[in-house]
């Protein structure tokens, strides 16, 4: 059967068909769209480059100083119809995410230029970005809305082990942020970074004037025990020569007290010996003096007392036979009597002088004896003082010394010096000029530290650069992205994420995508940019998806349709049905040269998407898979097989197809596309490994060169272009 169509008449000419979207009438487009391969230029010199012709003659404006940017060039949209460079898709993390998201992802992280995808929330971005940091990559993310670039920065701050910038718009303000993403400004960041630097040199100003207190007083302790050792007297006598000398003091001083001897303790015992001595000398001598006259008083007395007693007139015999005879007169024994009472008035007076003298020598010989005995003891108590006095001094000296010594080793170790303290001089002279050398050293760091903490301010921090920076459209001016890439070769930012795409102008694109060497454009496909309340011509991430947008399959009613080329708006559309099979309409463009290009295939309902695969291989030599994500291999004695597992988690029904001897393809049909889920080889069809490689390596080239994904929109999470 030949199904090869007719060149169709101009009577057959069908209208364009919605499923294939006509490229805005304001393109530029002069050539169609090649389906073989061809070469693209570098993206990153396409949007860079100033002498690519605008899309449009005006510019929109510039940001800040900076001049207006060209437009995304004529360059990349005029060969977006061609095979792109090849997806090498990432790893991503073990995370629950649809099928539709997790594609989205890997394959936008794989894309080595620019990606776009349709639809997605919050969530979706937030993994996006993750995703992108977790590789390494330094993202910039720019939205048109403030509150969606807050909402984006605390979704991506909780447990994020990457640091998160947020930029500034121009005209906004710090007060006008919530307190996170204040706190995540460059602003914000020099001020914490400067606070950190002035607490780090505060506590290094504390530690260094700590060390210099520590250095003075160790200084203080060496020169303590240098003056100890220089005072240190080798011939004084040692303690236990102290302690005998103090055992023998009480026998020294009693010996001293009994013999002349040269010291002031002896020569004072000699002096109050001699003083006794004279004091009883003048005693003995009153008492002499008092004993003698009270013998003779005493001898008198007795005298008279006998005259008094004998009745004569006069002594011997004729005294005593003249008394016999002649009786004395009253006056004379009158006399008598009062001269006995008289000397026995001066005897009693004498006996009592005797006595009180007598006395007097016994009581001053005795507190002589006890005064010299007290002075004794005395001296023994203080010369034994004296010692102990001394003994005390030389203990507390040690203690001392030796709590020096320990402080000194203390604060050695402390200060992490490597010499140690020793009793010789000259290590102890070493050890001062270490020390002092230590004290200069440390003075001049301390001036050095406080002149750095005088001339710390938040203008003269340098802040590692976060590795996600989050930020609107007007946010170029802010330090985080004013980077000269003019003049740079390599751009700040690894990948730009730009959200709400769809409401960016071509020189907003094309002026931030100088920040990064790759980009992803998230937005609504269906939407259109606006200025104020005027709606503007078709923008850029719209006319990029209808040239990037890949989807084979479709429906227009009833009919399956697959699409198998771009169609501009300079083509002239025809569908013409096959001869032999007229159910199976064919639609081809016509250019302005009168090339014709299949560019579609409508199947009626009657025929199943197996079917129609099987068609478009058998009769047009046209395999299409549809895969998402990386692939698998197993193999097994009767075949090979690689497996797509993204899409084996896609909810739909199961078909197979056959595309070639041997060669059979698992489908899963759902409403928005026809996947492929796995291919088998058969190895009695002559499939080895190397021929099923280099065939799925073929036929999926064009489906892993895609640029375009659409992602889940949950319900309960309100979009970000809603």
């Amino acid at each position: 059967m030949n199904n090869r169509p007719h060149s169709p008449g101009a009577a057959s000419a069908a209208s364009h068909s919605t499923d294939f979207p006509m490229a805005s009438t304001d393109l530029p487009l002069h050539s169609p769209l090649p389906n073989a391969l061809s070469p693209l230029p570098n993206v990153q010199a396409i949007l860079t480059n100033p002498n690519l012709n605008p899309l449009f003659p005006e510019n929109d404006r510039g940001w800040g100083d900076r001049a207006p940017a060209q437009p995304f060039g004529t360059e990349w949209l005029a060969h977006a119809g061609s095979e792109l460079p090849p997806t090498e898709w990432p790893t991503l993390s073990a995370k629950p995410r649809s099928p539709a998201d997790a594609h989205a992802i890997a394959a936008a992280l794989g894309c080595p230029d620019l990606f776009l995808i349709g639809g997605g929330g919050v969530p979706f971005l937030t993994d996006l970005t993750r995703e992108a940091a977790r590789l390494g990559r330094r993202v910039l993310v720019l939205t048109p809305r403030s509150d969606l670039t807050d909402l984006l920065l605390e979704s991506l701050i909780p447990g994020s082990p990457y640091t998160i910038g947020r930029a500034l718009a121009d005209g906004e303000t710090l007060e006008q942020l919530p307190p996170v993403a204040a706190a995540r400004t460059d602003a914000a960041l020099r001020q914490a970074m400067a606070a950190a630097a002035q607490q780090e040199c505060q506590s290094a100003i504390a530690q260094a004037t700590t060390q210099r207190h520590s250095l003075q007083e160790l200084r203080l302790l060496l020169e303590q025990l240098t003056q100890a050792s220089a005072s240190h007297n080798p011939d004084l006598p040692d303690a236990d020569t102290l302690t005998r000398n103090r055992d023998l003091i009480p026998e020294q001083v009693r010996a001293e007290s009994v013999e002349p001897g040269e010291s002031d303790f002896a020569r004072t015992i000699q002096q109050a010996r001699t003083e006794l001595t004279q004091e009883l000398q003048r005693l003995d001598t009153a008492i002499q003096d008092t004993s003698a006259s009270l013998d003779e008083q005493s001898k008198e007395l007795a005298r008279l007392r006998e005259e008094v007693a004998s009745p004569h007139t006069g002594s011997g015999l004729m005294g005593r036979l003249k008394g016999l005879f002649h009786k004395p007169d009253p006056d004379t024994i009158a006399r008598q009597e009062q001269a006995v009472q008289e000397i026995e008035n001066t005897v009693q007076t004498l006996t009592d002088q005797l006595a009180r003298l007598t006395a007097e020598r016994v009581t001053l010989e005795t507190q002589q004896q006890t005064a010299i005995e007290l002075f004794v003891v005395a001296e023994i108590t203080r010369r034994q003082e004296d010692i102990d006095a001394t003994l005390l001094a030389m203990r507390t000296a040690a203690a001392k010394h030796q709590a020096n010594i320990a402080a000194v080793t203390r604060l050695l170790t402390s200060l992490d010096f490597t010499p140690t303290y020793s009793d010789d001089p000259a290590e102890q002279t070493a050890l001062r000029a270490c020390v002092d050398a230590r004290h200069e050293a440390l003075t001049r760091e301390l001036a050095q530290h406080q002149s750095r903490l005088q001339a710390i301010s938040p203008d003269c921090m340098t802040i590692a650069p976060p590795s996600i920076v989050i930020g609107s459209v007007r946010s170029l001016s802010d330090p985080f992205l004013d980077a000269d890439t003019e003049d740079s070769a390599t751009p700040p930012f690894d990948l730009l994420i730009v959200t709400d795409a769809e409401r960016w102008s071509d020189t907003e694109f094309a002026e931030a995508s100088r920040l990064a060497r790759r980009w992803i454009m998230v937005g609504d496909p269906a939407g259109s940019a606006q200025r104020g309340n005027r709606p503007l011509r078709p923008g850029l991430f719209a006319r990029l998806w209808q040239r990037l947008y890949r989807r084979t399959w479709s429906r227009e009613g009833q009919r399956r349709v697959a699409r198998l080329a771009e169609v501009t708006f300079h083509d002239t559309v025809h569908t013409e049905p096959l001869a032999d099979r007229p159910e199976i309409e064919l639609r081809f463009t016509e250019s302005t040269t009168g090339d014709l290009t299949l560019a579609a295939v409508l199947f009626p309902a009657s025929i199943s998407i197996a079917e129609a695969k099987t068609f478009l291989a058998q009769e047009l030599d046209e395999i299409r898979l549809t895969t998402l994500g990386p692939l698998h291999w197993e193999e097994d004695a009767e075949q090979i097989r690689v497996l797509w597992p993204t899409v084996s988690e896609v909810p739909g029904s199961t078909k197979s197809a056959p595309l070639a001897h041997g060669v059979m393809e698992q489908i899963i049909e759902t409403d928005a596309d026809v996947l492929t889920a796995s291919i088998a080889f058969d190895r009695a069809a002559g499939w080895n490994r190397d021929s099923a490689s280099e065939w799925v390596e073929q036929h999926t080239r064009l489906a892993r060169s895609a640029r375009t994904a659409l992602a889940d929109r949950p319900q309960s999470v309100p979009s970000y272009s809603s």
